[in-house]
């Protein structure tokens, strides 16, 4: 066993920054972006963001570029959307929509059957 390393329940299979660091949008950028260069069977970079992106377009505009600037050859930017299955609201709901006020009361579970099986 390697501490920090293989005694993780999670290991990175490309040259992503793991997950658990934390770790600023560009310096992730600044990282990551010089291994595209040298992954020829495929890469991609993801970037987490916080909140709405549509409420600061610039701030999500400066990280797409700052993706480009640093020649990532595939990325994508991850953020939370929620929808409301009722009313159709899109955007971040907390624990009430914004729109329609309707509040989740019950979360239902889904059994997926495994391929194997």
């Amino acid at each position: 066993t390697i501490p920090g390393v293989t005694d993780r329940s999670y290991m990175t299979n490309s040259s992503h920054v793991p997950v658990y660091y934390d770790i600023s949008a560009y310096d992730k950028i600044r990282i990551e972006a010089p291994y595209h260069a040298l992954e020829n069977a495929g890469h991609i970079a993801y970037i987490e963001m916080d909140g709405d992106p549509s409420k600061n377009v610039k701030a999500f505009e400066k990280v797409v570029r700052a993706m480009h600037d640093a020649d990532m050859g595939y990325f994508s930017i991850n953020h939370p959307v929620d929808r409301d299955p009722v009313c159709g609201y899109t955007g971040l709901i907390e624990n009430e929509c914004p729109h329609c006020h309707r509040k989740e009361t019950a979360f239902g579970t889904m059994t997926v059957p495994r391929m194997k099986d």
